[in-house]
């Protein structure tokens, strides 16, 4: 029998670096990816779209065979696990979305939080003052240096590229996890994601939107309760 792990896919302009605070404090094996883009997989952001990404996850779970996984997206991630759940739904025991953003079927990023505007082919990392803003409202000074020195520039192809939930339909629970002090663009959005994920379950942190930074120790109880053996 597969024991539970957890696989972590980080968001927009950030790394597997991430999630370094929260892993301390889990109770279950686990892994943080690097999407393509970034770490150990350089490439050019212009030429990366949402597929690269779906494939980059389902091979890091498919590789070593893992099963029971717990699936955990944070933030741009909500483009990506509904179509790792539409192929390889048999492998994953549940899927959390941490303050994620989740287009209607067929729409995009852009039409969700960018009024439809077309990105540039690549984004860069926001500047201080943005950053200090979106992620780091609810952080000591360390905890935002360690945000500003690794963000890194996204790949702007997925964030015009159409919206795919069929993997929705695939029976494998879902948890949201709604980030209240939550200053990104998605923060006064959450509640409209998690009616479009229905049905799912709903845990509130009161965090901003980096919460696995600033309050990894009200995230960790919610994902190691997940990996507990049935």
């Amino acid at each position: 029998m597969s024991l539970p792990t957890i696989v972590f896919v980080h968001g927009s302009n950030h790394g597997s670096w991430c999630w370094e605070l929260l892993r301390p404090l889990l109770s279950a094996p686990f892994t943080g990816l690097d999407l393509p883009g970034r770490g150990h997989f350089a490439r050019d952001p212009a030429e990366i779209g949402v597929a690269d990404w779906v494939d980059h996850v389902c091979h890091a779970i498919e590789r070593p065979d893992l099963r029971e996984v717990v699936l955990v997206g944070h933030s741009l991630a909500g483009i990506t696990l509904p179509r790792v759940v539409e192929r390889i739904s048999w492998r994953l025991r549940h899927v959390v979305y941490v303050a994620c953003a989740v287009p209607d079927e067929g729409r995009s990023i852009a039409d969700l939080l960018l009024g439809g505007q077309a990105p540039p082919p690549t984004i860069p990392a926001p500047d201080e003052p943005l950053v200090r803003e979106m992620f780091c409202n609810d952080m000591d000074e360390r905890q935002t240096r360690f945000v500003l020195g690794n963000l890194c520039p996204e790949a702007g192809r997925p964030f015009a590229e159409p919206m795919d939930l069929a993997g929705l339909a695939r029976p494998v629970p879902r948890t949201y996890v709604k980030l209240l002090q939550d200053r990104s663009p998605i923060g006064d959005r959450q509640d409209e994601m998690i009616v479009r994920l229905a049905p799912i379950d709903v845990v509130e942190i009161d965090a901003g939107h980096d919460a696995m930074i600033s309050a990894p120790a009200r995230l960790a109880p919610i994902l190691n309760a997940l990996t507990r053996t049935r």
